[in-house]
């Protein structure tokens, strides 16, 4: 039998704790560490979407597909609307100035009987005959309400006898 000895076993351990720490510490190192500090590496970012990945580039805002083709990942481009919606957004700036502009040009009164002010005395006239209609909608239908209830008792306590 072998005679294990403190001194001699303290001399495997403490290697053997250092090497079990330093594994340790590089098993739980982040995946993204391996990679270089470059401020591109974030520039990108990989999402599944079935068989398929798409690949956004955070700095232009360009979006690819991209499909695994015999072991590698082939990304092309997506067909990205902005373009359009960009030159759709510009003419229809340009036609709201266009149309300001002629607004502008009006000097027959026709753009003061357009205004609309909140603070208007007429406006004021107007908010009252609205509160009286709502307020007569609202007596009618409660009215209308409780006809209903009535003739639905007055049915229950027909068709009970």
């Amino acid at each position: 039998m072998t005679n294990f000895s403190k001194p001699s076993s303290l001399r495997f351990l403490l290697p053997a704790a250092v090497l079990l720490g330093a594994s340790a510490l590089l098993a739980m190192q982040p995946v993204g560490a391996a990679e270089t500090d470059d401020p591109e590496s974030g520039r990108f970012e990989l999402r599944r979407d079935g068989d398929d990945f798409i690949r956004l580039d955070k700095r232009s805002g360009q979006m690819s597909i991209c499909r695994k083709q015999s072991g590698q990942l082939v990304c092309r481009m997506a067909a990205d609307d902005r373009e359009a919606i960009e030159k759709e957004f510009d003419s229809l700036l340009e036609r709201l100035d266009r149309l300001e502009a002629k607004l502008e040009q009006q000097d027959d009164g026709t753009r003061e009987r357009h205004s609309f002010r909140w603070d208007d005395e007429d406006f004021d006239e107007f908010e009252k005959e609205l509160d009286d209609a709502l307020d007569f909608s609202a007596r009618f239908l409660r009215r209308f309400h409780g006809k209903m209830k009535d003739w639905r008792d007055e049915f229950r306590d027909l068709y009970k006898e």
